[in-house]
């Protein structure tokens, strides 16, 4: 997911910086075996550089041991002031204190995950700009591919012969193609709030902290876009 938002968010004029140790050692050791040439290496950085230099920092991470409360104290006291902080990745990932404790340092604070689900800490539901019930994963393209994956992976480890093909077919074909030439910043917005109105979504959690669950079990799939 990290990925696909670095390659957006360049698609869309950003300059990116990426942070993944674990992929930055992988493709060093590739690049240094000479398996990838240098126009195909990605640059990654330090997580304390990218903290300092970004106007917006999102997480996509895993949770793991060395991510669980990896936003803590330390993370937000390095932020850029005034910058923006987005969480959709665990909610374990953020120290909920910490966060709090920094909150008036950051311009904006999106979150669509939390410490505790379904029981999410309200005075940090409050202080979110944007605030949404762990849905940013719910497309139909997400949920297929991850059945699929799902169902080979079980199809692999059984040896199920007739499951290591399977797929699902889309009942339609998926036409949201993206293409940001002579849009305006409005009308660049107005397209992904067709796609996905995040503020009526984030409204009916705010409103309905205590339905939290029935908000994910009911919300409606959307489908992904795709970049011209």
């Amino acid at each position: 997911v990290g990925a696909k938002v670095a390659a957006f968010g360049e698609y869309l004029g950003f300059e990116v910086l990426r942070c993944d140790p674990n992929k930055e050692r992988e493709q060093t050791l590739a690049f240094n075996r000479g398996e990838i040439p240098l126009k195909d290496f990605k640059d990654f950085y330090s997580l304390e550089y990218v903290l300092e230099q970004s106007d917006i920092i999102t997480l996509h991470t895993d949770l793991n041991p060395s991510s669980r409360g990896l936003a803590g104290e330390e993370f937000f006291s390095k932020m850029k002031e005034g910058a923006i902080f987005i969480n959709s990745s665990r909610g374990e990932v953020v120290h909920d204190k910490a966060l709090k404790k920094y909150r008036n340092k950051l311009k904006g604070l999106i979150l669509d995950v939390w410490n505790g689900e379904p029981d999410i800490d309200l005075d940090l539901l409050n202080m979110a700009d944007i605030a949404t019930p762990h849905i940013a994963g719910y497309s139909y393209e997400g949920k297929v591919n991850g059945t699929t994956m799902a169902v080979k992976a079980l199809a692999d480890y059984f040896n199920i012969e007739p499951l290591k093909n399977f797929r699902i077919t889309p009942p339609d074909r998926n036409t949201n193609f993206f293409n940001k030439e002579n849009l305006t910043q409005n009308q660049i917005s107005e397209y992904f709030e067709n796609i996905f109105p995040i503020f009526e979504h984030c409204a009916d959690l705010k409103q309905n902290p205590q339905d939290f669950e029935k908000l994910r079990s009911n919300f409606k799939y959307r489908r992904e876009f795709y970049v011209i």
